[in-house]
């Protein structure tokens, strides 16, 4: 991965060091202290960390300087120091919470370059973790399970109303034969319950053409003679479970890019934790209403 990074200071002499020595390693770009130059290069650029390089006689006007970081504050992008020692302690003294790393000049060895390199990569962990907990925690909170459940509730309740059979997708024409291939993308349903996948199958089939496996075992099968555009998983399923269809996928070269979406009624924190790791395209609580899953296919194949 090639880190973007932001510089810039008071002392243009340690900027072009850094700029130099980084440059190979880096993809770097300088900007002034004005805060509307800082927060377009941050807009477009979108740098992993924003490199301050200090002078000399900078103690009394540094929280001044600082005032135009407030969009690096913001988006949470690591500020890191740089420049002469006794420049830097004067910095740290002033303002040391607001610095993440500290480089003191000369910015030229292969450790400080492999040091800024952990650093960044470490951001990038804790950066996406602290994504993935956000999602998590939203997917169980109660209020959100609860917001789901009376979605659910007021659409069984319109089905019921309208006449429709089945709950959430509404079934048509004929199930049990088989759809002529036509242009456009294909979907492969993979699921133990067959009620679901004739449902499943019947909503989509009007727009995409679509294939179902009862098992992952013959759906991988399936894969070696043909190719899908995305795969609908189901999580519980006997012998062989949803996690484990995927980690198969995953690990063959032929199936390893096919986005794949979990379809599951689990809604338990380690479950969830467990999917998310594994970095499906998505994640759809059953049971699925017909606009949910619709939007999700749209984003991730059209």
């Amino acid at each position: 991965m090639s880190y973007r990074l932001l510089l810039a200071g008071k002392k243009q002499d340690i900027i072009d060091n850094f700029f130099q020595m980084a440059g190979e390693k880096f993809e770097c770009q300088t900007t002034s202290m004005r805060k509307e130059d800082i927060d377009s290069h941050i807009t477009y650029f979108q740098p992993h960390a924003f490199v301050y390089c200090t002078g000399e006689n900078e103690k009394n006007d540094i929280m001044e300087k600082m005032s135009g970081l407030s969009l690096v504050k913001e988006k949470e992008i690591p500020l890191i120091l740089n420049g002469e020692s006794v420049d830097c302690f004067d910095f740290l003294e002033v303002a040391g919470d607001m610095v993440a790393l500290t480089l003191a000049e000369p910015f030229q060895t292969g450790e400080q370059k492999q040091e800024l390199s952990r650093f960044l990569k470490k951001k990038e962990q804790e950066k996406k973790k602290k994504k993935d907990e956000e999602e998590l925690k939203k997917l169980t909170e109660p209020a959100y399970l609860d917001k789901l459940l009376k979605e659910e509730l007021s659409d069984l309740n319109l089905a019921a109303k309208s006449g429709k059979q089945d709950g959430h997708l509404q079934t048509g024409g004929q199930t049990g034969k088989d759809t002529p291939e036509k242009p456009g993308n294909h979907i492969l349903i993979i699921d133990d319950d067959t009620r679901m996948l004739r449902i499943l199958k019947e909503e989509l089939r009007e727009k995409y053409n679509v294939a179902t496996a009862v098992s992952g075992k013959i759906a991988l099968n399936f894969l070696e003679k043909r190719k899908t555009d995305l795969i609908l998983l189901d999580y519980v399923m006997p012998d062989e479970d949803g996690p484990a269809v995927l980690k198969k996928l995953r690990e063959n070269d032929a199936t390893k890019d096919i986005p794949v979406v979990f379809l599951t009624g689990i809604n338990d924190r380690s479950k969830i934790e467990k999917v998310l790791d594994m970095k499906p395209q998505g994640y759809l609580l059953k049971p699925i209403k017909p606009e949910k899953l619709f939007r999700t296919i749209r984003q991730i194949i059209g």
